[in-house]
C-alpha cells in the first residue's frame, strides 16, 4: 500500500532555477502577445502539477505533443530545454548566446529560435522567441522525476493577470480587459511590485538576531523551490546567523550551487510576519558567475510564496497575497544530507545524486550513485520524488532505514534525521 506523505511534499533547498538565468534581450519579428483564443472567455484555468514546490503546466510548441513547462517569474525569455521533445518540428534559429548564472562556473550555449507558436490550454502566442538549451546540462528532469521540457515566465505574465491557488493547485490566466478585482478581505493585502528588466521585485524587512531591521528588495521567483536566499555581497549590513551550516543549495544555470543555510528571527512582507525562516546563502564562487544588474539583496522562492494564494499583475505592478492552508507551515530543511534524483525521468528508479560531508547519510556510508530500493520498508517504486524528499524533512530524531544497491550488491544503511541549525 502506498504511504501518504502529502504533508511533506515541499522542500526548501533543491533546485535553484529562476534566479539563475541572465538572458540577453532578444528582438522579436512580428511580436504578438499571448492571449485567450476564444474572445468570449474571460479566463483559462489550468490544473497544475506541483513537484518540489514548483508549478508545472502543459505547453505545446508548434503543435507539438503536450510538454511540461515550469511556470517561472525568474526567467525573462521562454526556455526550451532541448530541441527534440515529443512531436516538435524543426525550429528556426537566428543566433546563439553564451549564458551564465548561479553555479560553479559552467557556461551554457543557448540557441535563439524565432517564429514559434505557443498553445497553453486555449491560450495562444504567435511569432514567439525561444532560447533553446540542452537538458543534459541542467538535469531538471532527473531532479523533478518527470520530463521537464522548458520554463515560461515574462512572455506569459506580461499579457495576463495570473492567479495561483496553491490549495487547489490551479493557475488561472485572466484577460486584462475583462478582469475585475474583488473587494479586499481583512486577510488579504496588495503590495507594490516593481517590474524591471522583465522581472518582478517586492520589498520586505528582515529582522536580525540583534533586533536590527534590514529593508530588502527581493526578486519574486516562482521557479526556485527554496524559501529565500540572500546575497551577502549586496547586503553588507546583513549578519550571517551565528548558527549556520555548509550546504548543497541546488542547481543553478552554471552548475552546482554551494553555500550555507541559517535561520533569521523574522521576515516581514507588509503585515505578514514569518519567524525562524530558513535562508540560503550562496557562496561567492557560485555568485561570481552570475552578473546581476538589478540591485537586489536576494529572492523569495516558492517555499515562501506558496504560503499564499497569489494574484500577479505585471501591468498594474502589484501583487495580491491571501494566506492559504500552508501559511503556518514551519520552514523545514533536508535533514538527511543526501539528494535523490531519477535515473530516467518518469520512471520510479532513484539514485543518490549528492552527499553532504559529515551528514547523517554520509556517516551511514551512503555514496553518490547508490540505487535506492526501499526507504523505511517502502519500495521506492511506489513513491514519487516529492514523497521521497518529504521523508527527509520530517522532525529531527526520525529514523531512516535505506536499502540500496551498489555495484550489484544490496546493502542497508540507517541514520537519524539531524537538525544542524
Amino acid at each position: 500500500m502506498k504511504t501518504n506523505y502529502k504533508q511533506f511534499l515541499s522542500i526548501t533547498v533543491a533546485l535553484i532555477i529562476g534566479c539563475a538565468y541572465q538572458h540577453a534581450a532578444v528582438a522579436q519579428k512580428n511580436p504578438k502577445r499571448i492571449y485567450i483564443q476564444n474572445d468570449k472567455k474571460k479566463k483559462i484555468s489550468i490544473k497544475f502539477k506541483y513537484i518540489n514546490n514548483l508549478i508545472i503546466i502543459p505547453v505545446r510548441i508548434n503543435n507539438s505533443d503536450t510538454l511540461n513547462f515550469i511556470l517561472d517569474t525568474g526567467v525573462s525569455n521562454t526556455i526550451l530545454q532541448n530541441n527534440s521533445p515529443p512531436g516538435l518540428k524543426p525550429l528556426k534559429y537566428s543566433k546563439d548566446f553564451v549564458i551564465n548564472g548561479l553555479g560553479d562556473g559552467k557556461s551554457l550555449l543557448a540557441h535563439h529560435s524565432i517564429e514559434n507558436d505557443i498553445n497553453i490550454c486555449g491560450l495562444v502566442g504567435e511569432h514567439q522567441d525561444l532560447l533553446v538549451i540542452e537538458d543534459n546540462e541542467l538535469k531538471l528532469s532527473n531532479f523533478l522525476g518527470i520530463p521537464i521540457h522548458g520554463l515560461i515566465g515574462y512572455e506569459l505574465f506580461k499579457d495576463l493577470i495570473v492567479e495561483i491557488n496553491y490549495d487547489q493547485q490551479v493557475v488561472t490566466l485572466n484577460s486584462h480587459k475583462k478582469y475585475k478585482y474583488k473587494g479586499n478581505s481583512s486577510r488579504q493585502i496588495t503590495v507594490p511590485m516593481m517590474i524591471e528588466s522583465s522581472k518582478p521585485y517586492i520589498n520586505a524587512i528582515i529582522t536580525q538576531s540583534d533586533s536590527s531591521e534590514l529593508p530588502v528588495r527581493f526578486l519574486l521567483d516562482l521557479g526556485a523551490s527554496y524559501a529565500m536566499w540572500v546575497n551577502m555581497q549586496s547586503a553588507p549590513t546583513f549578519k550571517l546567523p551565528a548558527k549556520n551550516a555548509p550546504a548543497y543549495l541546488g542547481l543553478g544555470l552554471s552548475g552546482i550551487v554551494m553555500g550555507k543555510i541559517g535561520r533569521v528571527p523574522k521576515v516581514s512582507i507588509d503585515k505578514f510576519d514569518f519567524t525562524n525562516v530558513l535562508v540560503s546563502f550562496p557562496d561567492t564562487i557560485s555568485l561570481s558567475y552570475a552578473s546581476y544588474q538589478d540591485n537586489r539583496q536576494g529572492s523569495f522562492g516558492a517555499e515562501m510564496l506558496s504560503r499564499f494564494n497569489l494574484i500577479i499583475d505585471y501591468r498594474g505592478q502589484k501583487l495580491t497575497l491571501t494566506p492559504n492552508s500552508h501559511y503556518k507551515r514551519p520552514f523545514r530543511s533536508n535533514l538527511s544530507g543526501m539528494e535523490v534524483s531519477a535515473v530516467i525521468p518518469g520512471q520510479p528508479v532513484y539514485i543518490v545524486s549528492y552527499i553532504q560531508q559529515v551528514s547523517p547519510a554520509h556517516k551511514a556510508g551512503l555514496e553518490v550513485g547508490d540505487k535506492i530500493i526501499q526507504i523505511n520498508g517502502e519500495q521506492v517504486s511506489n513513491l514519487s520524488i516529492s514523497e521521497i524528499n518529504g521523508l527527509f524533512i520530517q522532525r529531527p530524531g526520525k529514523k531512516i532505514h535505506i536499502r540500496f544497491n551498489r555495484n550489484g550488491v544490496e546493502k542497508n544503511a540507517s541514520f537519524v534525521l539531524t537538525d544542524v541549525l
